[in-house]
């Protein structure tokens, strides 16, 4: 089921959950406060701003921003989702101009790459602890 609110309505919530003012917000942002005051105002989170949402609140599910699915924030010991990661790229691709695609796909790559490893090391993490507590 999709959330029919738009992407800024849903980072406002987010926001109001985080306990952060919008002056804090803007400040991780690297935005202006003003920019937050548009947003409430119905100004549509442009493709910068949202990428420095999501830089700056990692624990901000991309899915639930995006799409409004998933839960509002996620945990960083959750293994990589390949099927939401590919969905995740599709919705970036149709938000993208024509002549930043090869760029961001190369970007999305590494991205997938990098977060695939984490997943690995993690097991090999824990399955190192495992032997040591044994």
């Amino acid at each position: 089921m999709h959330n029919k609110l738009s992407i800024q309505e849903r980072f406002l919530i987010f926001l109001a959950s985080t306990g952060d003012s919008e002056r804090e917000a803007a400040r991780k942002m690297g935005v202006t406060h003003g920019s937050i005051g548009h947003m409430k105002r119905g100004a549509v989170m442009g493709l910068d701003k949202l990428e420095r949402a999501l830089g700056a609140y990692p624990e901000l599910n991309r899915m639930w921003l995006l799409e409004g699915v998933g839960a509002m924030t996620t945990d960083e010991n959750e293994p990589f989702d390949k099927q939401a990661f590919l969905k995740l790229v599709k919705l970036i691709r149709n938000l993208l101009p024509n002549d930043k695609m090869n760029l961001t796909d190369n970007l999305i790559h590494q991205i997938g790459l990098l977060e695939i490893e984490r997943d690995e090391l993690r097991a090999e993490l824990k399955a190192i602890l495992k032997k040591l507590n044994a």
